[in-house]
């Protein structure tokens, strides 16, 4: 049997598989046949192959890994003391627990909940897991007592950090930076607050290192209520 292809052992194994379940029912010679044949030669033909190491050296990631471990720290936080008070105690915790042994992201992942206090599992899912990407755009701007709320929409799905830029008549600026923390209670839409007693001529969302797949939505001006493309 193990002279055979990798197509013909599949091609046998089908038919075993559809010996045993044509009468829609399976007994215990047939099940014990099932999973000692199969269960040795499947691992002789369907054994996955080992993975091809992509680098190296874990230098050649320092970069990818310090943005991403940046956002993770400032996830929830805007006070930068304590955002590096938070991220070094649960760094320090996942050492001392995980030090010699084999740790899985998810091993990392809970550590740093439990450390926090608090369920970043949002976060985890669309940075470690999820296939989204960055694409936000401004939905709508309305004028408030106390400035103005930004409806913005989550497109691609990434819980992504954003700075508003705000644009006023005399023609200053000023930059309002947002953490990935607006996303954690609706992945998709959120409403920013801006507190400002000057009026708005315009808005901009600007993502910095992370770029926007659609720019052409990120924008709104004053004098048409409307999103305004790049």
């Amino acid at each position: 049997m193990k002279q055979l292809s990798a197509p013909q052992y599949r091609a046998f194994r089908d038919n075993v598989v559809a010996l045993i379940e044509m009468d829609s029912r399976v007994d215990l010679l047939e099940w014990s046949l099932r999973r000692i044949l199969l269960g040795h030669l499947d691992r002789q033909f369907l054994a996955p192959r080992p993975a091809q190491a992509r680098y190296s050296d874990p230098a050649q990631l320092a970069k990818e890994c310090a943005l991403v471990l940046s956002v993770m720290a400032h996830a929830g936080a805007r006070d930068s003391l304590a955002v590096e008070e938070a991220f070094d105690a649960a760094v320090r915790a996942y050492i001392a627990r995980w030090a010699y042994r084999h740790p899985t992201p998810k091993d990392f992942f809970r550590t740093m909940n439990d450390v926090a206090g608090e369920d970043l599992d949002w976060f985890w899912n669309d940075w470690f897991v999820g296939n989204g990407y960055i694409d936000l755009a401004v939905r709508g701007v309305k004028h408030t007592g106390g400035g103005y709320a930004v409806s913005i929409a989550n497109i691609g799905g990434m819980d992504a950090p954003v700075d508003l830029v705000l644009r006023f008549p005399d023609g200053s600026t000023r930059t309002v930076h947002e953490t990935p923390g607006i996303w954690a209670a609706d992945p998709r839409n959120t409403t920013v607050t801006v507190h400002t007693n000057r009026p708005l001529t315009s808005l901009t969302l600007d993502g910095g290192i992370w770029m926007d797949a659609d720019r052409s939505n990120d924008s709104w001006t004053a004098a048409t209520g409307e999103r305004s493309p790049r």
